[in-house]
């Protein structure tokens, strides 16, 4: 069993994914929440309160710098497991987890609004493959039924306790695709670029109703986003302390042509109204601007199409084939798409 097929068992059934044993190595810049160091900004702050304090209360405030921080809750253990993530080029697959917990405030002037701790979640990536190499060699996991069954009959090795520890090198990392066709791997590209031109569209349309506000009190809820914390999310501001080695990999670059990027809808309504002519990508907006797409539908085809697009490039890097192909051509909803499919090392 190769190890693609591994994780679509334990993200598609109902099985659980204990973060608090995870084994990996980190693989990017180590960062820690800006909030847990004294900046400058704050030691300047320091001093100017402690020149100017008149009382002995005063002088003890001097040092109270406001440091939001995230805590797990007592009774957290585990999680739904998490939906595999790919990094769009490159052979790596992770997992990216939504943990809950709660946020411990300082006290501080909105003491009174906000009390001392607030329920938050946070987001946390597991890198299992690098650059097409295992990080993760073990996972432990909650196993449903199904799931049982699906890795027995395929003589994956597990135990038969609750909580089993997955090892993940059983698994094959090479998916072994011989022969692969980059007109299908540009026609997924395609598709995969008409839907998030759909979904930015849709997303700006909900924007204003996911603005939560803390209370109705805007003051309080652009403190709370300061450091990190908007609706219930927490995602603080980092620094990194220390940098990572990188060394040149190989990617696998689809190129689109006129569609390198997505443009701003504001832009897009800005030459309709001028009366000038779109580009290709702003007229693929324009198209989904007067036709609406369902958001749960369209969510669901750019995670598959993402997923399968994924697979085919985790498998061109692993192998020792070099991939260029110019003139690559496609239809997607209607419009017509030209590019190129080319191998590059990426650092």
């Amino acid at each position: 069993m190769n190890i693609f097929t591994a994780l679509e068992i334990l993200s598609t059934n109902d099985n659980k994914f204990f973060p608090y044993a995870a084994v990996y190595n980190r693989i990017g810049d180590k960062q820690v929440n800006a909030d847990s160091l004294i900046t400058e900004a704050d030691k300047k702050s320091i001093i100017e309160k402690i020149n100017s304090a008149s009382s002995i209360e005063e002088l003890k405030s001097a040092t109270d710098i406001t440091k939001i921080e995230f805590k797990f809750t007592p009774d957290f253990n585990e999680i739904d497991f998490p939906t595999i993530s790919f990094t769009n080029g490159k052979a790596n697959v992770s997992i990216n987890c939504l943990i809950p917990g709660i946020i411990s405030i300082p006290q501080c002037k909105y003491s009174e609004k906000i009390g001392t701790e607030l329920p938050a979640k946070i987001f946390r990536n597991y890198s299992i493959i690098h650059n097409g190499e295992l990080n993760m060699p073990v996972l432990a996991v909650k196993l449903d039924g199904k799931s049982r069954k699906q890795f027995l009959e395929n003589g994956v090795k597990i135990n038969n306790s609750p909580i089993v520890i997955l090892d993940m090198t059983q698994f094959d990392l090479d998916l072994n695709l011989i022969n692969i066709d980059l007109n299908v791997l540009f026609n997924l590209e395609c598709d995969l670029y008409t839907k998030k031109v759909a979904l930015k569209v849709l997303k700006k349309n909900e924007e204003v109703k996911n603005s939560i506000l803390f209370n109705e009190d805007v003051e309080v809820t652009e403190f709370l986003a300061e450091h990190g914390y908007v609706n219930g999310m927490f995602s603080p501001k980092t620094v990194i302390v220390e940098k990572a080695i990188t060394i040149p990999v190989k990617q696998i670059k689809v190129s689109i042509k006129s569609c390198s990027g997505i443009p701003a809808i504001k832009d897009v309504l800005a030459k309709k109204s001028a009366n000038k002519k779109l580009t290709k990508a702003e007229s693929i907006m324009d198209f989904y601007m007067t036709n609406s797409a369902d958001l749960v539908t369209l969510k669901n085809q750019i995670k598959c199409l993402s997923h399968n697009v994924a697979m085919l490039k985790y498998a061109m890097l692993l192998s020792d084939k070099e991939y260029n192909q110019e003139d690559l051509t496609s239809i997607s909803e209607g419009f017509d798409f030209s590019g190129s499919i080319n191998t590059i090392f990426y650092k």
